[in-house]
């Protein structure tokens, strides 16, 4: 009879033991998506086409640098703490809303260093748009950015 008892529970704990490792893995390997198949990965044109971004995979995040810009100095210009605005990061720890759709994070000023909620979002896969804000979603702007697909110069700088 204890020998039966003893089975009955080893068993029970085999039993738990391989329903975690499935549910572990399920949600490892569903949350886990390829750098190369992140859409909003890559490099993006402003509005104005007068900055570029990288925007990159950090871990499960997505991050962006500001990689690109038009300035008439030798050098890119500084933020207000000195720090260079060239490969500035900019855009930080933007997660995945529920639907997989969007991505939400905060994106810094570089002129002042001041951050704001931000969420990023493809309409295409050649157009994304970003919505900076402060507080609610209500109180910000709302820019397109295009696919860069042109040549960025030595100190961030782009062609005039």
């Amino acid at each position: 009879m204890l020998y039966i008892y003893s089975k009955i529970k080893t068993l029970n704990f085999i039993a738990i033991l391989i329903i975690l490792l499935f549910t572990f893995c399920n949600a490892v390997f569903v949350k886990a998506q390829p750098v190369n198949t992140i859409p909003e990965v890559g490099l993006w044109a402003t509005k104005e086409n007068d900055g570029v971004f990288n925007i990159y995979a950090c871990g499960q995040k997505l991050c962006g640098r500001f990689v690109g810009m038009q300035y008439t100095t030798s050098m890119p210009p500084d933020t207000k703490y000195g720090h260079s605005q060239c490969n500035f990061l900019m855009l930080r720890d933007f997660e995945q809303d529920k639907s997989g759709k969007r991505w939400r994070g905060t994106i810094l000023d570089p002129r002042d260093e001041k951050s704001y909620n931000a969420k990023i979002w493809l309409t295409n896969k050649n157009e994304l748009r970003l919505r900076g804000y402060l507080g609610i979603s209500l109180f910000g702007e709302t820019q397109v950015w295009h696919r860069f697909t042109g040549k960025i110069q030595p100190h961030c700088k782009l062609p005039d």
